[in-house]
């Protein structure tokens, strides 16, 4: 079996195959289904669409797969730019099918639905992965019409013929998006969970720190400035101040600079740290030890961290102004959704020295995590099973 993936740089494969780390920081729902096809010696070649600036050479592609790796520059800022990059995936693309006989055609992101047209065209068996959404609510304000014009390749996305689309139920809403462009789709809508690798891990009160952890990485959307704030407030009403660590890739470096200046506007800047990338192991000691877990995400704050975190017993207070935690969250002792920072610096405050309701919250945070998620292993097994499916289908 031969299979083609086309799909954008993420952070996690730039990670392994550019910068040559053997540990991905990021993208776990790409790179777990990717590493479970190696496994199973299953041959995939990628597609990789990146701008110019991360179009470096590859250093380590066997680490992900024994395929061919290849990148196309693409460049999806200005009308133009897009144009030009979509014409030069696509000769890409059809360099690739003419050149070996694929069996299915993966396509990843929004870029994946200019590989979505030509596996249509070729009769190739072909399926879409999404990993979140942006759309909805340009769809509730601007219409189907203007979010068409405004994010073309993704609202194709929605509305293309394909074997299946699968899309992480991540809080941004995938599949009412799907329902709104395309009532009747023309394909199969898979709306998942991602996986997680449960850790085995016994909590150590004698580690535990006062200190809040923001792992995400620095981009507006996140919303790290508004930690920066919440440790203001709480630092204003405690004898001993306690820190605010930061930790995944720097985005947007301007928006990271503006995060420090605000610490030092508000008297805290000593107190707030970035402690780069971490591997699994150091996540989970930061999970474990720190007083709580931050998360107060634009859209939504339900993504791979949250359900790391979530697993590994990690006592998550969120800015949930969208409910995308409630399900699981479901009161106080799971943890915290505030709907302002306020609230949130006081269910901190409460908790600083309370060391049973920490302990209880740990536990059952852990205890949920196990009835609603799948391992990773099981999780990726699942996503082949489509592609299987739909390679059958047409046979």
């Amino acid at each position: 079996m031969r299979i083609l993936y086309v799909t954008p740089l993420w952070n996690g494969l730039r990670d392994i195959i550019i910068n040559g780390n053997k540990e991905a920081f990021g993208m776990p729902a790409f790179l777990h289904p990717l590493l479970k096809l190696k496994e199973k010696k299953i041959v995939v070649d990628l597609l990789i669409g990146a701008d110019k600036e991360s179009a470096a050479e590859t250093v380590c592609t066997s680490v992900v797969t024994t395929g061919e790796v290849k990148i196309v520059r693409f460049n999806s800022s200005g009308n133009f730019e897009r144009l030009r990059s979509i014409l030069r995936m696509s000769k890409s693309i059809i360099k690739q099918i003419k050149s070996n006989k694929y069996d299915f055609i993966y396509a990843q992101g929004s870029l994946g639905s200019i590989a979505v047209f030509w596996a249509n065209l070729f009769r190739i068996p072909v399926g879409q992965r999404l990993y979140g959404t942006f759309m909805f609510y340009d769809l509730k304000k601007d219409g189907v019409l203007k979010s068409m014009i405004k994010h073309p390749l993704e609202y194709f996305a929605f509305k293309a013929k394909k074997d299946f689309l699968l899309i992480t139920n991540d809080g941004t809403k995938g599949d009412e998006v799907s329902k709104i462009i395309a009532p009747n789709p023309k394909y199969q809508l898979n709306f998942w969970f991602n996986g997680i690798s449960f850790p085995t891990i016994s909590i150590n009160e004698e580690t535990q720190t006062t200190n809040l952890f923001y792992p995400a990485r620095i981009s507006p959307w996140k919303r790290q400035h508004l930690a920066v704030e919440l440790l203001s407030i709480i630092n204003k009403k405690i004898d001993k101040p306690i820190n605010l660590i930061f930790s995944g890739h720097i985005d947007d470096e301007e928006y990271y600079n503006s995060i420090l200046e605000l610490s030092e506007n508000l008297g805290v800047r000593e107190n707030v740290s970035y402690a780069g990338l971490l591997g699994k192991n150091e996540l989970l000691n930061y999970y474990t030890n720190s007083l709580a877990t931050l998360m107060m995400y634009d859209f939504s704050n339900l993504g791979n961290v949250f359900i790391e975190s979530f697993c590994a017993g990690a006592v998550v207070v969120s800015l949930d102004e969208n409910s995308s935690l409630s399900e699981f969250i479901t009161d106080d002792s799971y943890g915290f959704n505030g709907k302002n920072i306020s609230s949130m610096a006081a269910y901190i405050l409460n908790i600083i020295n309370n060391k049973e309701l920490k302990r209880e919250i740990r536990a059952n945070a852990q205890e949920k995590a196990k009835e609603i998620f799948l391992t990773w292993d099981a999780r990726s097994e699942k996503e082949i099973m489509l592609i299987n499916n739909s390679i059958i289908k047409e046979k």
